[in-house]
Order: C-alpha cells, then sequence, then structure tokens
C-alpha cells in the first residue's frame, strides 16, 4: 500500500514520482539519476522498482545508472528497444512490490505510452497534463484522442501526476480559448504561487483542460474561427487544438 507520494525535480521540467511505504519507493520516469540517488541516500531508502511510461529519454535517461548504482531493482515498463531489457512488461494489471496497478495502454505522444491507475491516482506520463496533454510525436491526433477520452472516464476523483510542470502555461492557451472561464482563471492565480502545481484531479481537469472539453460550444466555437471549419466533431476539433497549441506561446 503506498503511503506517500512524493515528488522530485528533474531535467529543465520533469518530474520524477515517488511512490513510498516505509523505507521501500517506487520510482516513475527517472529521466535523471542523481536527483533520486541523493534523495535515496539522504533519506535512507531502499530503491525496490522504477517504472517507465514511455520510452522518450527524459523519461528513462536516469535508468542505467540506477539499475548500476541499484542492481536488484526491478525495471518495468512496456516493450521498447529504448527502455532495454524490463523485469515485468507493462500490460493490464501487475503488482510491483507493494503496488497494485492497472495498466492503460495510451498511445498517441508515443506508439508505446502507458499509465498507471491504481483506483486512486493516476501517472499518466505525457499524455495528460493539468490543464493539457502531450504532443502526438508517433501516432495521428485521432490516436491520442482516443486514449485521452480513455482517461476522461475514470472517476473525478481520480489524482493526476503527469510527466512535466507545463500547467501554467497550458492554462493561459485554456484561457485563450475560453475567457469566460472563471475556474481556469483562479487556478492559474493559484499556480502561479505555487512551485509544484500537482497532482490535479480528473473532476478539476474536465473544468479547465481544453482537450477533454472539446464538445464545448465555446471551445468549438474559438477552434472554427482560427481554423474558418465547420465541423463540431470532438476529434476534429481536438486535432485542431493540438495544432493550435503547438504554436501558442
Amino acid at each position: 500500500m503506498v503511503t506517500e507520494i512524493i515528488h522530485i525535480c528533474a531535467l529543465k521540467d520533469n518530474y520524477i514520482w515517488l511512490l513510498k511505504q516505509n523505507d521501500q519507493i517506487i520510482a516513475i520516469d527517472p529521466g535523471e539519476a542523481q536527483p533520486l540517488i541523493d534523495y535515496i541516500e539522504t533519506h535512507h531508502l531502499q530503491l525496490v522498482a522504477i517504472v517507465i511510461t514511455h520510452h522518450h529519454w527524459d523519461h528513462i535517461g536516469g535508468v542505467p545508472e540506477l539499475q548500476q548504482k541499484y542492481p536488484k531493482v526491478q525495471l518495468v515498463g512496456p516493450k521498447h528497444p529504448d527502455i532495454g531489457e524490463v523485469n515485468v512488461i507493462a500490460n493490464k494489471a501487475i503488482k510491483i512490490s507493494f503496488w497494485n496497478t492497472e495498466v492503460i495502454q495510451v498511445p498517441g505522444h508515443t506508439k508505446d505510452h502507458v499509465a498507471y491507475y491504481d483506483g486512486n491516482h493516476l501517472f499518466s506520463g505525457d499524455t495528460l497534463f493539468s490543464a493539457g496533454c502531450g504532443r502526438n510525436f508517433e501516432c495521428d491526433a485521432s490516436v491520442l484522442y482516443r486514449s485521452v477520452l480513455k482517461l476522461k472516464k475514470l472517476p473525478d476523483h481520480t489524482k493526476i501526476f503527469c510527466g512535466h510542470e507545463y500547467t501554467i502555461n497550458n492554462l493561459k492557451f485554456s484561457i485563450a480559448l475560453e475567457d469566460n472561464n472563471q475556474i481556469a482563471k483562479e487556478h492559474l492565480k493559484w499556480c502561479e504561487k505555487q512551485a509544484c502545481t500537482l497532482p490535479s484531479t480528473l473532476g478539476l481537469e474536465k473544468q479547465i483542460n481544453p482537450f477533454l472539453r472539446c464538445e464545448q460550444p465555446t471551445i468549438i466555437k474559438a477552434v472554427q474561427k482560427k481554423y474558418g471549419i465547420q465541423s463540431q466533431a470532438p476529434e476534429v476539433i481536438f486535432e485542431h487544438l493540438r495544432m493550435w497549441k503547438d504554436h501558442f506561446s
């Protein structure tokens, strides 16, 4: 049973999430080894497993050094050559030491991307961010859209732990689309005072995240005006939102 979830900052804006029980920890997406090693040694912890959501270097960069330093550590993740040989392939439901979790296949950002959901917590990697979603590097936007829809169906109380601190920029995009979204505006004010804006909740995301709001008239009208399209289909709106966000600053 997870008793505490801790974040460690890595690289420019990555998060390494630590699941803790007593003196044991599971690390999710260690893009860098040294910050995690420092934390382990300072707090006298035992790293029992490394869990990976996808193969991008900023989520796996610390793995070789961690495996060398902690040779008994389990490696859990999707099957991909860049990740290396995993002890447990992430598919369906799995048990990792003290943690039981469902594995959700969420291709889009990458073909191999997975998310981990244990009934209360969602570790979404780069598929779903607070107020945003990842770029579709290896798949069509329609594939990413279907993955985001999978996550949207989880309970509203679900706490969301994503891979990057992008919330403030994402909220600015959200407000540019829906200037009357007071919840997004208030949340932006709160986020601007925080060092870490996570976790979010799925219930909040349904109110502030445009990629979960593709059926909303305000979002549809904004996209139609921007791109001169007539379609109101949520999948089409999502695709154009993703293109718009790619160039938003």
